[in-house]
């Protein structure tokens, strides 16, 4: 190669979140450690549209783009709105009805496979066990063989 042709080396850079200012949710994910983050926490994206069109955001805005990146910037955009105290009060009053119907239904949910795993687990033990039969040989030497 002629100097003109030197191979230039790029450093990627990465980017890692300072969880240590976020909180982790039971799923695995981390939300920011403030008002809003907190209120959203465990909401659906319909929970969430619903809450920014009921304070006046776009919630269509974003539908272009999946579902986790539009909870994050309707997230954000009530963030912006929360500068606002009697903004931030609607949505945490918004969103507290919501976290509890969403609680309650994963408390249904878990307690549906409670008595599913508990009525499979009845059946089972109704079952009769199977006998094993004892091998029978095949061969002739307890019957009498002449030799």
């Amino acid at each position: 190669m002629s100097e003109a042709q030197t191979e230039v080396e790029v450093k990627k850079t990465v980017i890692r979140p300072n969880t240590e200012t976020m909180v982790k949710t039971a799923k695995g994910s981390f939300h920011k450690d403030d008002l809003i983050g907190n209120a959203l926490a465990g909401l659906n994206l319909a929970q969430v549209k619903m809450i920014a069109s009921v304070l006046g955001l776009d919630a269509n805005k974003y539908d272009h783009l999946n579902a986790g990146q539009q909870r994050m910037n309707l997230g954000n955009g009530l963030r912006r709105l929360s500068a606002n105290p009697e903004a931030a009060e609607k949505i945490v009053a918004l969103a507290g009805p919501a976290q509890e119907a969403n609680a309650a239904e994963a408390e249904a949910v878990a307690a549906e496979k409670a008595a599913v795993k508990e009525a499979n687990a009845a059946e089972k033990a109704a079952k009769p066990k199977k006998e094993k039969k004892a091998k029978v040989s095949d061969s002739a030497e307890g019957e009498g063989s002449l030799l």
